[in-house]
């Protein structure tokens, strides 16, 4: 379902367009996937000198999201970023802009992932599309339009990261820079600051295994971890023979002495976890594999240069610690 927000203006310029790309989607023989596309937002139109001269701004008569939360997450980080770079909204009077917004959500396949399940299905991700207009109140014309493709945290509780990551890259491209005192961002990272950390190959620095009532096992080996602008997690450890069996009686899935782990994550910005999708995993990978089971969050931590992921059992305590290291 298609929920546009913002005057009827924008909504009529952009709704052909979007609505032949979701029909070509839903009329495809075969899935068509995202490839290789980083999301990034891509300015429509903007006018420099036209947006320099803009002091005051008003929203639009529009229609409330279905979801009356996402609606309003959209127009406050909207205000925000409008607000960091001098311009006040006005209530009642004539302002310089009119500013509108519209959004929809599509589904796309990731063609980078292992197909999952005994039916060999590649897994599917939803996507919101977020387009911000800027007009001029008198003219009408449209100053700053941008648009943002950008894949969604089915965890509810992360959506809101989602929403103020989009609408601050959008705003990165508006001409008028913030004021050297406007307030910056703090506290945790945003999901896409997040998401561009994380995403890459790391190296292997160290690995430890805490069975509950057992002596450590920090085996020696080596191991590549991936992390792609889809949120696929891949891990591979290989270690020797000696500490395969000792692995493998802690529970752990080794074969030929190598341990492996894949599938999409999301990313819990408050927790600072990693939680493996399990829809479509077999049985065995969701439960099975002892501390390195994909039902157990990666707790993630960073220092520097350095990423270390930890499982943890129901108690809070840790049951596998890895570090890595980006690959240059």
């Amino acid at each position: 379902m298609t929920i546009f927000h913002g005057a009827p203006a924008l909504r009529a310029r952009i709704a052909l367009p979007l609505c032949l790309v979701c029909c070509a989607w839903f009329g495809a023989a075969a899935p068509v996937g995202a490839g290789d596309s980083k999301y990034q937002p891509v300015v429509k139109r903007v006018r420099p000198a036209a947006l320099a001269k803009v002091k005051t701004y008003a929203w639009s008569e529009r229609h409330a999201a279905f979801d009356p939360r996402v609606d309003a997450w959209i127009i406050a980080a909207i205000d925000r970023e409008l607000e960091a770079r001098g311009l006040t909204k006005l209530t009642s009077g004539s302002p310089d802009v009119v500013v509108a917004y519209a959004s929809l959500t599509r589904t796309d396949v990731n063609l980078k992932s292992k197909p999952s399940g005994d039916v060999g299905v590649l897994p599917e991700y939803p996507v919101g599309t977020l387009v911000v207009e800027l007009t001029q109140a008198t003219t009408r014309e449209a100053l700053f339009r941008a648009q943002i493709d950008t894949p969604i945290e089915r965890d509810r509780a992360a959506l809101e990261g989602v929403v103020d990551a989009a609408v601050r890259a959008i705003f990165d491209k508006y001409p008028a820079p913030k004021p050297e005192n406007a307030t910056q961002h703090q506290g945790p990272p945003t999901l896409v600051e997040a998401r561009k950390f994380l995403e890459g190959r790391w190296s292997l620095q160290s690995f430890e295994v805490r069975p509950p009532g057992a002596a450590p096992i920090m085996p020696t080996g080596s191991g590549v971890l991936t992390f792609d602008d889809f949120a696929n997690l891949r891990m591979e450890i290989r270690t020797d023979q000696a500490a395969s069996d000792l692995l493998r009686a802690a529970g752990i899935q080794i074969t030929d002495g190598i341990i492996s782990t894949d599938g999409r994550v999301a990313i819990d910005l408050q927790r600072r976890a990693l939680t493996y999708f399990l829809e479509g995993q077999r049985s065995s990978y969701k439960t099975g594999g002892g501390p390195l089971a994909l039902n157990r969050p990666r707790y993630w931590e960073v220092t520097g240069d350095t990423l270390t992921l930890t499982t943890r059992d129901d108690s809070g305590a840790p049951l596998s610690i890895s570090r890595w290291t980006r690959q240059r």
